[in-house]
């Protein structure tokens, strides 16, 4: 299954590729919050889009590597246009390259989406 060729091996960090950040990956495997930032970041992503960001490798554990580490995914908003900006942000956010660019913790994730919550009730409603 493709599950089975995108987990890591031997050597390196226990995982699936796509749900580990790049400086994870880097690093041996060393654990901090932005692993799970990062994690929660792609599970985000595919529930806005359908496929986590780098679908496209996700045959190939080098393909997917050499993704995480140097591609930009694209926005969630671009994937699918119902996805609101706010929300595509924060996606992209939680799964950008440099841990300083993403969330600091759950209580600035948590924020965030009260902050779209919170635009999303203010404005006016339309109809689907």
């Amino acid at each position: 299954p493709a599950d089975q060729r995108t987990r890591t091996g031997l050597g390196v960090p226990a995982g699936t590729i796509a749900y580990l950040p790049p400086e994870y990956l880097g690093s041996g495997g060393r654990e901090d919050a932005g692993v799970d930032a990062y994690a929660l970041g792609v599970i985000l992503y595919e529930m806005l889009t359908g496929a986590p960001p780098f679908a496209g490798a996700a045959d190939d554990p080098a393909g997917m590597l050499y993704a995480v580490l140097s591609e930009e995914p694209v926005p969630p908003a671009e994937v699918n246009p119902d996805v609101p900006a706010a929300l595509s942000e924060l996606a992209l956010a939680m799964i950008a390259r440099e841990p300083a660019r993403r969330p600091a913790d759950p209580a600035a994730i948590r924020a965030w989406l009260d902050r779209i919550e919170s635009a999303a009730s203010e404005a006016p409603c339309r109809d689907i």
